[in-house]
């Protein structure tokens, strides 16, 4: 496992970082939150052991890097209840409490619900995690960055080094509501960004699945204030995946050095497909450019793609329905007087062969 945002890294923890481990581990000091003030007292033969049973993918230990240097750990459990048990801790005193905990904290959970190994073996529905109850820091981020739901304070369960008794406080964030939260903040590029990047249109293939799904998640939820539960959106794409696959419709991708930021589906309306109101013609049914991405020209650069394959394929006029008319006059296209039969929103009309 890798995973990198800027200059913070989580990465597997191999048996390289066991004296390191073993150090912070028998440090009073780095220990003490989780009760043990005097350490582990942990053999480094024992660290070593730790290090080999947690190289599974649903029970994994990592090491937290920051600037290139080993700061933290972090590790995770997934069970059959679909559900992952994480916990984290910023071991360097000189990076905590400058705003790394909640980044790693996003990526870590980014990573559980949209790792395609994962959740094709457990696919993840919520993350549960806990801390302790004098540690209200913690719980400030949890509840005011993460967005997390605190559902249960379990009161006096545990017996520290020194004997005494701590409670812990229970949180937990759904797939929904990770997703709901961070999804249109989901990786901010701004316009100067844009201009040195590499950006490309390129057919669907199975290696984008999940940032399909997550932007027509977005999609329905932003643009369409429509709240679907995630397993129907995957339904939804994976209908969708099934027409490409028959050759029914078309389905590219934007992507922007290589992540998925839009889409576009289409077709040439013929008897085959679910929407057939104008045979021959081609039909633009869904176009989606990121929130932070929009107005740059981008779904702009969609619609033309879209235009020069199915000018290729010898389609005439393109159509579509959309009530957003001031996008659609840009591109090109002429309101008309029919609605969609479907959804009764305004048909627009380009021709394309001339």
């Amino acid at each position: 496992m890798r995973i990198e945002k800027d200059n913070v890294v989580i990465r597997s923890a191999t048996i390289n970082d066991a004296i390191q481990l073993n150090k912070w581990w028998n440090d009073g000091t780095v220990m003490e939150h989780a009760g043990f003030p005097n350490g582990l007292g942990e053999p480094l033969e024992d660290t070593i052991d730790i290090i080999k049973s947690r190289g599974e993918r649903l029970r994994h230990l990592c090491i937290i890097e920051i600037d290139g240097k080993p700061v933290g750990e972090l590790s995770y459990k997934i069970e059959r209840d679909n559900v992952a048990y994480p916990g984290w801790e910023i071991c360097d005193e000189n990076y905590q409490n400058k705003g790394y905990g909640p980044k790693i904290i996003k990526m870590l959970f980014e990573f559980l619900f949209t790792d395609e190994d994962i959740n094709s073996r457990c696919p993840i529905n919520k993350i549960v995690w806990d801390t302790m109850l004098e540690n209200k820091r913690a719980q400030h981020v949890y509840e005011t960055k993460i967005g997390a739901k605190k559902i249960r304070i379990r009161e006096n369960v545990w017996q520290d080094q020194l004997g005494n008794l701590r409670t812990f406080v229970e949180y937990e964030i759904s797939r929904e509501d990770f997703f709901k939260r961070f999804i249109s903040s989901h990786q901010v590029i701004n316009q100067d960004m844009i201009k040195g990047s590499n950006i490309k249109i390129k057919s669907f293939e199975e290696f984008y699945y999940k940032s399909f799904v997550n932007m027509f998640y977005a999609y329905f939820l932003h643009d369409f204030n429509i709240e679907l539960q995630y397993s129907q959106v995957e339904e939804i794409c994976l209908d969708i995946i099934e027409m490409v696959k028959k050759r029914i419709i078309f389905l590219d991708l934007l992507t922007i050095n290589n992540e998925a930021r839009g889409f576009v589906i289409y077709q040439i309306d013929s008897p085959k497909s679910d929407w057939c109101q104008k045979e021959g013609f081609g039909f633009i049914r869904e176009v989606y450019i990121e929130r932070e991405l929009r107005e740059k020209g981008l779904g702009g650069s969609l619609i033309a793609h879209v235009e020069r394959i199915l000018k290729d394929k010898n389609v005439e006029q393109i159509y579509l329905t959309s009530d957003n008319e001031t996008f659609w006059s840009k591109c090109g296209f002429i309101k008309t007087d029919e609605i969609g039969y479907k959804n009764q929103e305004p048909i627009y009309v380009k021709r394309i062969d001339q």
